[in-house]
């Protein structure tokens, strides 16, 4: 199996970050949009619950996008202490 964790400017690792960011957000958004949907349905319609969803899942995945800039910025800190 090869690992691309010495190669930290090329192959998968270059874009995870990005992706792992944007993952994050949109599983947040569409789980909690999708539990507040459900909630409507079963209440007998209108979208108040859907509305409180989309609000909770974009709170949710700004704070697990928060998570993982701040772990590639101490990751980064890191690669510069052992660098410089």
């Amino acid at each position: 199996m090869t690992s691309f964790t010495h190669h930290k400017e090329k192959g998968p690792q270059k874009h995870s970050g990005a992706i792992s960011l944007g993952t994050h957000l949109t599983a947040g958004m569409v789980g909690c949009s999708l539990t507040g949907y459900y909630i409507d349905k079963k209440r007998g319609g209108g979208y108040a619950w859907t509305l409180v969803g989309m609000f909770i899942g974009l709170l949710y995945g700004a704070y697990e996008v928060w998570k993982v800039v701040k772990q590639i910025e101490r990751s980064e800190n890191d690669t510069h202490d052992k660098n410089g």
